[in-house]
């Protein structure tokens, strides 16, 4: 029985990719080969066809980047489109806006259907070319609820009242250098009195939720429908109060490397969403060059060196963290 097998390669014609297979059998002949199998694209939950399904193919190396209309295969109406394929290798990116987007690969064996979240599915490549047809069940986008939790670092408690804003794009948009269903959308809502917030996750895309609340420092959490633990139903998002941080500091002379006396150290404290300056406190140091100063921290903080007419290029700052020193809340007033 002859043996397929096929490489792939791509063509650059004006920056569009473009994708040439080439098949050879290896056995009692050798000659090209490619199938045109008739694609049909229907919704896997009324099995009505499914218009407007994008597939382009993915080449050695990585996903093709860009999707130029010229360089995809589109259904129709009818959710019917004709395609091209060649056994080894092939590999396909299927999208369609309102559908989780999906991987399809070919093999020698029994169809895979796509798990939830992970957007791979394996068909046989005999079946494939037995019927001349590619089925591609198109799966609509859910979402699922997820209730938010938002606490305080520090003490545990809970933040009531804190904003709660999260953001879905598809996890391909990163390999494929562009996104696939356009801009994403930010939702933001807020928190209850007792720190609660729900919000609606899609499934098979990658959710970004921040939260904020005035005079704290915002959280950051990532949600990848890839990993085995999915989408939890419930999560808990810590922020935390900013401190001015107790730092030791000495300025040195750059060209002798002597400590600098009498110099002024003016810190500033910046806004943590809109980083502007909000206020500023004057720190001079000692005949050692030294000086104990309360810096804002979180990266709010910013330290400026005066010295009379010295340009303030022409002295070090070395700065020392002082843990046996207490940190102090900065008030939300201290942004106002």
């Amino acid at each position: 029985m002859s043996q397929v097998v096929s490489r792939i390669g791509r063509h650059l014609t004006g920056g569009i990719a473009a994708a040439a297979f080439v098949a050879t059998f290896v056995g009692c002949e050798s000659h090209q080969l490619t199938r045109d199998l008739a694609i049909v694209a229907t919704n896997v939950d009324t099995g009505l066809p499914v218009d407007g399904v994008r597939i382009a193919q993915h080449v050695e190396g990585g996903w093709l980047q860009g999707l130029a209309d010229d360089s995809l295969v589109t259904t129709g109406e009818d959710g019917r489109a004709s395609l091209s394929a060649s056994r080894r290798d092939a590999s396909w990116l299927v999208v369609r806006p309102g559908y989780e987007p999906m991987v399809v690969e070919f093999a020698n064996g029994s169809s895979t259907p796509a798990d939830t979240g992970a957007a791979t599915t394996t068909l046989d490549w005999n079946t494939a070319v037995e019927t001349g047809m590619l089925e591609l069940e198109m799966r609509p986008m859910r979402t699922r609820s997820m209730r938010i939790t938002v606490l305080d670092a520090d003490t545990g408690a809970v933040v009531p009242h804190a904003t709660v804003e999260h953001c879905s794009t598809s996890y391909l948009d990163h390999e494929i250098a562009r996104t696939l269903f356009g801009v994403p959308v930010a939702i933001t809502t807020t928190a209850d009195r007792d720190g609660h917030a729900t919000i609606e996750v899609p499934d098979g895309m990658e959710t970004v939720i921040r939260v904020g609340a005035t005079g704290r420092i915002g959280s950051e959490v990532r949600l990848d429908p890839r990993r085995s633990t999915g989408v939890p139903s419930e999560m808990c998002i810590t922020i935390a109060e900013p401190h001015y941080e107790p730092t030791r500091v000495i300025v040195l002379d750059r060209r002798t490397g002597e400590p600098v006396g009498g110099v002024d150290l003016i810190v500033g404290l910046h806004d943590p969403e809109t980083g502007e300056l909000r206020s500023t406190g004057v720190w001079t140091t000692d005949v050692e060059g030294l000086a104990l100063l309360m810096k804002p921290g979180a990266g709010l903080g910013t330290i400026e060196i005066r010295a009379g007419d010295r340009h303030s290029d022409e002295f070090r700052l070395v700065e020392v963290r002082s843990p046996d020193l207490p940190a102090i809340v900065i008030e939300a007033d201290a942004f106002d």
